[in-house]
């Protein structure tokens, strides 16, 4: 993501503890959402297209994460007209209708927000802008901070030392405006100035037409030398160049109409709850339901993670009710920690058979050429697993040398079945330790690749197929500057999460090998796409 506009002056996270108010301009952040994503996204059992919807909860998601706010509201404008078209018709006229496989949308991020427990305020008469200012005006009145997410500049005007916008002109760009980077936008002017500026310059996305022939650099200048549009117009006079002065002249009444058009009102018939607007008391498990209609399996693991395990933030919450740091058990999968030469001889044994195994590395990096193994899990059936920790920061394990020569006979039969979900990484990261795998029948990522499904990802899979949540990496490795590796996470908090991914990936073969003969393209998988696996791991680790 690019930041401009002081970014690297102002940190992302608000980790002060201080109260903050995120507003959202919806229909801002949907239409961005929708024009971002050039090809339709459809839900699969229904065909609607649901792009914007996809790009508006990725956008949300992510804003909790970089802000951790307290408070949320969003803000919509409604399809009727406003004061602003009463007094100008043609204000907006150009715009053209909105995309027919858009409008639906609108309603789908409601009900998204609804689910969130996100109060929606829309009202008939203003424009969101109106209802973004009020709102802002009332949290700083009650002492709250408050974060603007918008697509439009016309909310710099909004700008004070409790208020700043965080303005999207791209998915990935996006510019935070305090006070200070209003100034520098527009000269030197704050936020007091936008109005004035946009009604002399006029403001061609609304169809406002200002002073012609004053453009931005001469409305600059010209409200820096007189204060105000009502300085300029009782200093006309003195007003240069004569161009300016003449348009000017001839256009009072369109100037100050135009600054009505582009003043956001701060008066709108509304009132801010801060106790509905405190965000995270909502039912997760009906905004997961609502994501996995839509087929949004890639956002749920995003959604916010869980406290440590001393606190007692959620302890008063309802049935069903969810704080904003609470996280339902990733799986029921029970597991072995492998740190004695009997238990690897018993875990050797068990693998050692005709049904042969799941297994996943830990490792860490993602880069199988160049990172270090740290841990090994197995499963050979639904429920079952074990962690082999060799490469932790701690005491306690066997040793990598030990533990890969038990091993290595095994990997390297033939005969016995090897499953692996994204097996190009594993087995490159077993070869780099010099054990060779020449056993490798099952690919669960792959599988599902071919076999059409959208979500190819472990964790998407086990959430579609299974109804169960796995552990994001996030919550044990961290992200960001402050992210470490797996050998730094601490060997109990490491075999839950490795124990699931060999559990889950071998729960999705024993579905996935029916679901390739249902379709006719065992043959295919078998023959073509799982011999392929072994020539990419070579010619990877050949340089080719």
């Amino acid at each position: 993501m690019t930041m401009n506009a002081r970014s690297s002056e102002i940190h992302l996270n608000n980790t002060s503890g201080e109260n903050l108010l995120i507003v959202i301009d919806g229909h801002a952040l949907i239409h961005r959402s929708f024009h971002a994503i050039q090809q339709p996204l459809t839900v699969s059992s229904t065909g609607e297209d649901v792009r914007a919807v996809y790009g508006f909860v990725n956008a949300f998601i992510r804003s909790l994460s970089d802000w951790n706010p307290s408070h949320i509201v969003i803000t919509f404008d409604l399809p009727s007209p406003t004061f602003r078209h009463e007094m100008f018709d043609e204000y907006k006229a150009h715009r053209p209708p909105t995309p027919p496989e858009l409008t639906g949308q609108f309603d789908r991020v409601r009900q998204l927000m609804s689910t969130f427990k996100v109060p929606i305020f829309e009202l008939k008469g203003f424009e969101a802008d109106d209802l973004i200012g009020t709102i802002s005006k009332q949290a700083e009145e009650l002492g709250i901070n408050t974060l603007i997410l918008t697509g439009d500049s016309d909310t710099l005007q909004l700008v004070t030392d409790k208020v700043r916008v965080l303005m999207s002109s791209s998915v990935q760009n996006k510019s935070l405006y305090d006070i200070q980077a209003v100034k520098e936008r527009f000269g030197g002017l704050g936020p007091e100035f936008v109005a004035e500026i946009k009604a002399l310059q006029g403001d061609s996305s609304d169809n406002i037409p200002g002073v012609p022939r004053i453009g931005v650099k001469t409305a600059i200048k010209l409200l820096t030398d007189y204060g105000s549009l009502d300085g300029i117009y009782d200093n006309l006079e003195t007003v240069k160049p004569p161009g300016a002065k003449k348009a000017l002249e001839e256009n009072k009444d369109l100037a100050f109409r135009s600054k009505t058009l582009t003043t956001i009102v701060k008066e709108v018939p509304i009132e801010l709850d801060l106790d509905l607007a405190s965000f995270g008391n909502y039912n997760r498990e009906e905004v997961i339901d609502f994501l996995r209609e839509l087929e949004f399996l890639s956002v749920i693991p995003r959604l916010p993670g869980h406290l440590p395990p001393d606190s007692d933030t959620s302890a008063d919450l309802g049935p069903g009710q969810m704080s904003l740091f609470d996280r339902p058990t990733a799986s029921n999968t029970e597991f072995e920690v492998v740190t004695s030469k009997e238990d690897l001889q018993r875990v050797t044994t068990e693998i050692n058979s005709d049904r042969g195994f799941s297994f996943d590395t830990e490792t860490t990096s993602t880069d199988p050429m160049t990172c270090e193994l740290v841990g090994i899990s197995f499963s050979t059936d639904k429920g079952i697993s074990w962690y082999l920790p060799v490469g932790h920061k701690e005491s306690g394990q066997l040793s990598k040398e030990e533990v890969l020569r038990s091993l290595s006979p095994i990997f390297q039969d033939p005969n016995i079945p090897v499953r692996a979900h994204n097996a190009n990484f594993d087995v490159t990261v077993m070869e780099q330790t010099g054990v060779v795998v020449k056993g490798l029948q099952f690919d669960t990522m792959i599988a599902a690749h071919v076999g059409g499904r959208r979500n190819i990802g472990l964790k998407e899979l086990a959430l579609e197929c299974f109804g169960v949540e796995m552990t994001p990496i996030t919550e044990l490795i961290g992200k960001g500057k402050n992210q470490i590796t797996m050998a730094e996470v601490p060997i109990e908090k490491a075999a839950p999460y490795a124990s699931a991914d060999a559990d889950f990936t071998e729960r999705l073969y024993s579905i996935m090998k029916e679901e390739l003969q249902d379709k006719n393209i065992s043959r295919l998988f078998e023959e073509v796409e799982i011999p392929l696996i072994p020539v990419l791991v070579k010619m990877q680790r050949s340089g080719v």
